[in-house]
């Protein structure tokens, strides 16, 4: 008990947060020369964004080769979670304009050095973004510096591609899951150093900046939880109104997986029992078994949220104000790089920092930041995992697949 007690990345976190807090605010001149180890992480998590964000969308993009069989469920499954995922974002966007949480704490003096301009003319030519996102070559794509974009670009188009190779594309798909997977464990294993990094974080960023810099984070918190709550409450009770169930009840339902959630951190983790759940309910299996594991990979609106008001906050601390064209372009990248996330802990915090190379507006010098409060934006596992029963039980409604009678009884005990 005692092992595992010391083994858990909550309290490694917790403790790192309260060395750096004390070493800022006690020795604020040698918590400052703790800076590059916070920039190093950065730059460790970096190294691998382009192969990353190509496996990942790659295979997300290609999974849907196995549902051929589905193809109408399939459908409407992808509209769902398309219409759910620029709802999500655009909600973290406007919680994150409204609410500010990044205002007050400058941490980056990014907008004296790269100034953005205000007009929206002047910064955003959509000729040139259009002819930028085309690479010269393959190769270039990944050679240029990390240019994102262009390894988006290539990315859909292979993962179209091996989508429809049908058999002959097997090994390949398999091939590159198998590469994903061991990104993700790279990933994992980079990720084993981020109480050193938020130690180092906040040490720097008390010794920098004072105690006041503490309330910003905060307010991310808060901003984060905030507009996951009012997402959930307004737009997955409208969902399952239409559905003719009570959101109450089936979050009473599913209360068992919301648990598991809530002390693993990861959705992915409740996936099997919330199979079995979703059956029981009533929901046809061939609807079950196609959207709940597809919506792990292509219906994260927690995630969505997170990329959004995560985004907006570290562009608030640098000092850029993004404009509607940025903020446009902001939000067509998160639809493609949210759909690489996979609903497993840490996952969301490689998705954030592809979006922002991607996006080439917001420095990714802040992810450092959020590593101190990372462990405790849990919110966003529990929306996704809550996002994908109520996707099951709406695509199940909408294919009139649903046993009635099994769900009023299900939801009745």
């Amino acid at each position: 008990m005692r092992g595992r007690l010391f083994n858990s990345s909550v309290l490694q976190m917790l403790v790192a947060m309260l060395c750096g807090l004390a070493l800022g605010y006690g020795q604020p001149h040698l918590a400052v020369t703790l800076k590059p180890i916070g920039d190093g992480f950065v730059k460790l998590i970096s190294m691998n964004i382009s192969l990353v964000v190509f496996v990942l969308v790659v295979s997300g993009i290609a999974s849907l080769h196995d549902h051929r069989q589905s193809a109408r469920i399939g459908g409407k499954a992808l509209v769902y979670f398309e219409i759910l995922a620029l709802l999500s974002l655009v909600a973290g966007i406007a919680a994150a304009l409204f609410l500010r949480p990044g205002a007050g704490l400058v941490l980056i003096d990014h907008a004296t050095t790269q100034p953005v301009p205000g007009n929206l003319h002047e910064s955003f030519d959509v000729s040139r973004f259009v002819l930028g996102i085309i690479p010269n070559s393959f190769v270039d794509a990944f050679m240029q510096g990390g240019n994102t974009l262009q390894v988006l670009f290539l990315a859909i188009l292979f993962g179209v591609a091996l989508a429809r190779s049908g058999q002959y594309g097997a090994p390949l798909r398999q091939s590159i899951e198998t590469l994903a997977q061991l990104m993700f464990n790279i990933m994992a294993m980079i990720l084993k150093l981020a109480p050193l990094a938020a130690f180092a974080t906040l040490a720097y960023t008390i010794g920098r900046y004072g105690l006041s810099s503490i309330l910003p984070l905060a307010k991310l918190v808060l901003t984060l939880y905030l507009t996951s709550l009012l997402f959930i409450v307004i737009v997955f009770s409208a969902v399952t109104r239409i559905a003719g169930v009570r959101l109450s009840s089936l979050l009473r339902y599913i209360k068992e997986e919301l648990l598991v959630v809530l002390l693993t951190t990861s959705s992915i983790a409740a996936l099997p029992s919330l199979i079995v759940k979703m059956e029981r309910l009533g929901c046809a299996q061939s609807v079950v078994r196609l959207v709940l594991p597809a919506g792990n990979s292509l219906n994260l609106n927690g995630t969505n949220i997170y990329l959004a008001v995560c985004a907006l906050f570290i562009a608030q601390t640098a000092q850029v104000d993004m404009n509607t064209g940025q903020l446009i372009t902001f939000l067509m990248i998160a639809m493609l790089t949210s759909k690489g996330a996979s609903a497993v802990a840490g996952s969301s915090f490689i998705t954030l920092a592809v979006t922002l190379s991607a996006l080439q507006i917001v420095p990714l010098e802040g992810l450092a930041l959020l590593l101190s409060i990372e462990r405790l934006m849990k919110c966003r596992s529990l929306t996704n995992l809550i996002g994908n029963a109520v996707a099951c039980l709406a695509i199940a409604h909408w294919e009139k697949a649903i046993d009635r009678e099994r769900l009023q009884h299900e939801l009745g005990r």
